[in-house]
């Protein structure tokens, strides 16, 4: 098969992963809004779904939340649509039966949270290296080290500056300017990782 379209089908199969993992982890915010109290925007934010109808549903869930609520049912998530002004993309995406009908479908997955959060973490991360180093990023075909399926986001992220780390030492002259903007995206990547472990661990426990 030719590398494009190897490459065309492997996008397609990684957005259908993605879009099913974000629509899930949507879903168990607005059924258990207290993993909205654990997971800040320092952890996950709309930066991480890339989707304009999971993004405004995490959003719309985040503000509720920061309302109180122990519970979003139709009324109170109407109020806060009003408030905010967001009526118009509320209708666009189906108001409140779209998405009570994906919290009946997550209501007894709730043990199934941190892998959907992972996931979607990763899918992030991936999204951005791809800017960074294009579709070798979920080309599984040019290393045998790498298998970006069988990978967790960290191992991911060290591959990827690793490699960052192998061409800067092989190059003799200065940095080059596009390398060193690799570089520093890859330190703030490390950076913001970082910071979001600083609270994680104590999460899950809390959780449960």
């Amino acid at each position: 098969m030719c590398n494009w379209l190897t490459t065309y089908y492997q996008e397609i199969n990684l957005k259908m992963k993605c879009i099913k993992t974000k629509q899930f982890l949507v879903g168990l915010f607005w059924k258990f809004p207290d993993f909205y109290l654990y997971y800040d925007d320092n952890k996950i934010n709309r930066s991480h779904f890339g989707n304009k109808i999971w993004d405004f549903f995490f959003q719309l869930g985040r503000l509720a939340h920061q309302k109180h609520l122990q519970e979003f049912d139709e009324v109170s998530i109407a109020s806060i649509v009003q408030e905010h002004g967001r009526e118009k993309y509320y209708e666009k995406f189906g108001e409140y039966e779209f998405i009570s009908e994906l919290m009946e479908e997550v209501k007894n997955k709730k043990a199934n949270f941190e892998a959907h959060y992972e996931a979607v973490k990763k899918y992030g991360l991936l999204r951005e290296f791809r800017q960074l180093f294009g579709d070798n990023v979920i080309d599984n075909s040019l290393d045998e080290k790498y298998n970006y399926k069988k990978m967790d986001r960290f191992e991911i992220q060290a591959y990827w500056q690793s490699k960052v780390s192998d061409i800067a030492l092989g190059n003799d002259a200065p940095i080059k300017n596009l390398i060193y903007l690799i570089l520093m995206k890859c330190v703030n990547l490390l950076r913001s990782w970082m910071k979001s472990q600083i609270m994680e661990c104590h999460c899950i426990t809390a959780i449960r």
